[in-house]
């Protein structure tokens, strides 16, 4: 149990929150991978995962969603900022879009959720901040492309 790296899904609480993800979105029959996994999705899997986000309301929804089920009200919360990070990471692996509703303000709730870690009263690995200094790159670069 707990952190076995430094990314973004390196530990047992990203996978948690990957599996209420899967549960809220009632995915499940994955072929090859499961929810956890995003670089092992095939196009339908992807493709399955970008609808149902967009159908139960986007990432924004999911994050308030997930961090109301899990009782974590302190915005700067570790697995507060934990679970947003997850649901960036998610959505962006399954080319969730700008048009879909992974907007500027989605964007900034998990570039801040990077810096709140970095910069929270839990003492990191240099090697966790580089992985989020470079995932808040990537959010930031996103196009809409897995």
């Amino acid at each position: 149990m707990g952190w076995w790296d430094y990314s973004i899904m390196g530990g047992d609480t990203p996978w948690d929150v990957a599996g209420d993800v899967a549960d809220l979105l009632k995915i499940s029959d994955f072929e090859n991978s499961d929810m956890c996994a995003p670089d092992d999705w095939n196009p339908k899997e992807r493709d399955a995962i970008k609808n149902a986000m967009f159908e139960f309301g986007g990432p924004l929804k999911l994050n308030e969603t997930i961090i109301n089920n899990w009782g974590i009200h302190d915005c700067l919360g570790h697995d507060n900022n934990i679970i947003t990070q997850v649901i960036a990471f998610l959505a962006m692996s399954a080319g969730y879009n700008n048009d879909d509703g992974f907007d500027v303000g989605f964007r900034n709730i998990a570039i801040r959720a990077c810096d709140d870690e970095i910069n929270g009263p839990f003492g990191i690995a240099d090697d966790r901040i580089t992985v989020l200094n470079d995932f808040k790159r990537k959010i930031f670069e996103y196009d809409g492309n897995p």
